[in-house]
Formats: C-alpha cells, structure tokens, sequence
C-alpha cells in the first residue's frame, strides 16, 4: 500500500513513495547561476511547493522498529543503569538511536526512566544522557518528563542542572509548558539569580525555535522580553548576557536595538557580545557592520566578526570588502587563521573572490610557515574548483 506521499496547498498529491522519476542528462557546460540563489530555491520548493508530508501509521511504526533494531525495556534500562555507575557504554551514539526509535514506539516507557535518574547510585552524566535521549525523542509525553524531572530534588540539587535545563533548547517543537517554564525561570532569574545568564540564553533560543516552528507571536513575545532587558542593563556583564541572548533568537529586526552596542564606547566584551548577536541576523546592513569590524582594535572583537560573518552568505562585492582590509592591512598574527577558516566557507559559492582575497593575503609576504602553508593549500583548493577538477 502507499505509504508515504506529498500533497500541496489545494490537497492535490503531487508525488508519493511510488512515483517513478526519469532523469536524462540534457547538456554540460558553466552556468553562472548563483549556487546560494539555487539553495534558496530549492529550500522554497521543499517548504512550499511540496506542501504537508503523509507518513501512515503503518510505514512509520515500520521506520522506527528498523530504528530500534530489536531494543527491549530491559535492555533500554540496564544499559543506562551500567552508563549511570561506570560512565562505559558500547557504542553510544547507536545506543542512543535505537533508544529513540524505542521511546517514540512506546511512550508509555518513558516513565520508567524515572527512578533510574532519582537513583543516588546513578551519576550526573547517567542524568545528562537520560535528558539526551528525551529532547531527541521529543514527544510530548519525552517533553512533559524532562519537566517533571528538573523539578525533582534530585535534578535541582545535580551540579549539571543549568546542563540539563539546557537540553529544552533542543526541542525543534516546544509544548506550550516547555515555553511557559522557560519563561518562568527567567523572570525568577534575570534580576539577582544566580542562573540568570543560563536562563537569558535559554530564552532567546526558544524564542529561534519557536519561529522556526511557525510561532512568530510566541517567539517576538520573548523578543520582545529580551530587548527591553537589554536597554535596562546597566553592567557590562548583563548586556552581554542580554546581547548573546539575542544572539540566540536570532529576529532580523533586533539591528537596529543591537548595533549600537558595537560602538567603540563600549568594552570590547560588549562590542564582541553585540557582533554575536548578529551573527543570525543576515541583512546587509548587518553584514556591513561586521566587516567594518573585522578592523576593530581588539582581537576579541575581530575574531567575533569573522565567527559571525561566518553565518552570513557574503555576495562577492562583500568578500572585495574583506579583500580591501586585508590590503590595509587589518589583520595580524592568530587572526589569520580566523581570516582562513572564515573564507574557507565561501569557497564553493564565491570561488573567484576567494581566490582574489588569498593571493592579496599571501602577497603580503607573512612570515608564520603555518599560515602561509593553510593559505596556500585553500587556494589549491579553490583553483581546482575553477578548473572544474572538484
């Protein structure tokens, strides 16, 4: 029986597991196309064009048995009691794929969990990989346990707790009690808490996940929060929790609210903090802004630039930008690595001007073996692509 299949907007199926499809090689040659314009396209075309997914009941139960392969409540539980006492487990990342499949097959097992973490025999790290496996698994009945769990004594009184509290970031699709917790901890925490710089960063990645997920209320609410305790902080260090916080939401119209902070009248901890963020911020006057700033006197916030940059996609007259401070000379000793490693990831996309930065890079005669050896070796690299070697 069909098991999988694809309908758009109108409920017309356009494709299912059973569609047969032709391809037929109609031409080689060089296309100009901008490969990031494609991505684009093709990201709109998978989020769009395809409309919902329709998985039966019958096919996904089949996908997460393979996924299981086999796994018992027994098997789940002592292997966890063993990880609990003696930090040893064969094969983690398979234990914990299958544990998945496992949990998503039997929710009800989920709480059976419960007294191995209550346990005082099993170890933090035994209770760090229990909240692993509930954020991957994800359900609602693995979000509601990790609640539950970190209102436990035991939980609370675990010096991994701000870990374990963490793992809520993960949730791709936080219930409504997962948000309202999140929500909770910070308004308890963001004046005098001692977890308050845990709780700001917390706040700002579910306000990204929750956008991500189609909840652009929920998300501009704890925005929203963050921006109006940004212009509140009076310290250097409560800005830079509130700026990294926002880093972490990740709103393109926080610019505007976060760019003033990079002025040179602030601490270079700040203007660092301000970069962060904006490194999801992926407009061009953000762009601009953080290659002005790859020429900023502290290396702390240079090296922010270009990790910031780094999520950005630069056209190829932002990497002439970039080009044009390496010439004046805007770069020295370690952030030349940094330069490296951040061109490193236009080098598919932008191949001729990256090749235009490194031969100026390395026509300014740098001493450093290293360097000089990675510069080139890239610059192999990218010379092989314009070929079409790679």
């Amino acid at each position: 029986d069909e098991a999988i299949s694809f309908k758009n907007d109108a409920g017309l199926k356009i494709f299912s597991n059973k569609t047969e499809c032709s391809f037929a090689l109609a031409k080689i040659d060089e296309f100009s196309i901008d490969e990031r314009k494609i991505g684009r396209r093709l990201t709109s075309f998978i989020n769009e064009k395809m409309g919902e997914s329709a998985i039966s009941d019958k096919s996904e139960k089949s996908m997460l048995q393979q996924q299981a392969r086999g796994m018992s409540r027994q098997e789940m539980l002592t292997t966890f009691k063993v990880y609990g006492r003696t930090g040893k487990i064969h094969d983690k990342s398979l234990f914990l794929w299958r544990a998945v499949g496992f949990l998503k097959l039997h929710p009800e097992m989920i709480k059976d969990l419960f007294p191995l973490f209550e346990d005082s025999a099993t170890s933090s790290e035994g209770r760090m990989l229990i909240f692993g496996l509930l954020a991957s698994v994800e359900s609602s009945e693995a979000q509601a346990a990790m609640l539950k769990l970190l209102g436990s004594e035991t939980a609370l009184n675990d010096s991994h707790y701000p870990l374990m509290y963490q793992h809520l970031t993960l949730l791709k699709k936080p219930d409504a009690a997962v948000v309202a917790k999140i929500e909770e901890t910070y308004n308890n925490e963001k004046d005098e808490g001692d977890f308050k710089e845990e709780a700001a960063l917390s706040l700002g990645a579910v306000a990204y996940n929750l956008r991500n997920n189609n909840q652009a209320e929920a998300a501009d609410r704890l925005n929203e929060k963050l921006v109006s305790d940004l212009k509140s902080a009076t310290t250097n260090k409560d800005k830079e929790t509130m700026l990294d916080a926002l880093g972490n939401s990740g709103d393109n119209d926080n610019f505007d609210e976060v760019s003033g902070y990079a002025d040179a009248s602030n601490s270079p901890q700040v203007r660092a903090s301000a970069l962060n963020a904006l490194r999801r911020t992926d407009s061009k006057e953000a762009t601009s802004l953080l290659i002005d700033m790859v020429e900023d006197s502290e290396p702390l916030v240079k090296k922010q630039a270009m990790n910031s940059l780094a999520h950005h996609e630069l056209d190829d007259d932002s990497l002439a930008e970039l080009e044009q401070k390496i010439i004046n000379g805007s770069f020295s000793g370690s952030e030349y690595l940094d330069l490296l490693n951040l061109l490193s990831r236009f080098q598919k996309s932008s191949p001729q001007a990256v090749k235009n930065i490194l031969e100026a890079f390395l026509a300014k005669g740098i001493n450093d073996p290293h360097v000089v050896m990675r510069a080139k070796s890239l610059l192999d690299s990218v010379n092989k692509r314009l070929q079409g070697e790679i």
